[in-house]
């Protein structure tokens, strides 16, 4: 397959113009995330945050434009070889399979190839709470302990990268700041992410760079301390 013009980019989206139906949704969106980079997307709801990561995926109708992963254009890659290759996705919602125990849920999702590098323990050592709770159902536990487990379900998979879509949605800040914690830890694994979310702050404290989309565009990109304060942060987010 071809290749980037950069090795060290994992993941780059190149100029995509991306469709529901007739509806255009992406106008010639590009962005990059490096190895063991954290990257967020910050916009309001509606912005296109979350057409950017189905685009990368294959599940939105990108007509133009590009998808590079590893160096190679993987536009064509069904989801299945994407997540095998090394993407992990995490949903909005906190969606877990109810019924199932805290590390059922885990282990239902364990990755064949070896060498397993994450395991049910590594998670609960990132996640200690969650190995607490490792033999109660999943349905019954609180939201911010959902995400973490819909998360560490993620790293079953061994992503190289993870994209996670608004990971504090509905979550009181209480929370927000023990994820805060927690997301910084992840960080430390080498995991690269690509981040979507309305929470600036909780985005910019855990990021290295920041994007702003609005109305399917990249209108402002640069580190989190160039975005953390600047008029692009308050222009696009009304914050």
């Amino acid at each position: 397959m071809d290749r980037t013009n950069s090795e060290s980019e994992l993941l780059k989206l190149d100029a995509i113009n991306a469709y529901y139906g007739t509806s255009h949704i992406l106008f010639d969106l590009s962005l990059a995330v490096s190895d063991g980079e954290v990257v967020c997307l910050l916009g309001r709801n509606g912005a296109g945050k979350t057409t950017t990561l189905l685009s990368i995926l294959g599940l939105a109708t990108v007509k133009s434009g590009r998808v590079w992963y590893e160096g190679k254009d993987v536009q064509k890659m069904p989801p299945y070889r994407m997540a095998r290759n090394g993407i992990g996705y995490v949903p909005a919602g906190g969606r877990v399979f109810p019924n199932l125990t805290v590390r059922e849920n885990l282990e239902i999702v364990r990755g064949a190839k070896a060498p397993q590098r994450w395991t049910v323990q590594r998670v609960f050592d990132l996640f200690p709470r969650l190995g607490d709770l490792a033999n109660n159902a999943a349905g019954g536990l609180s939201g911010g302990l959902r995400q973490m487990l819909v998360v560490g379900r993620a790293l079953m998979g061994n992503p190289r990268l993870l994209l996670l879509d608004e990971p504090t949605e509905g979550l009181a800040p209480i929370v927000v700041r023990s994820l805060e914690d927690l997301f910084l830890k992840l960080k430390g694994t080498g995991v690269a992410m690509l981040l979507c979310e309305q929470n600036h702050r909780f985005a910019l404290k855990v990021s290295d760079r920041a994007y702003l989309i609005d109305k399917g565009q990249i209108r402002y990109a640069a580190s989190t301390a160039q975005v953390r304060g600047s008029d692009e942060l308050h222009r696009y987010l009304g914050v």
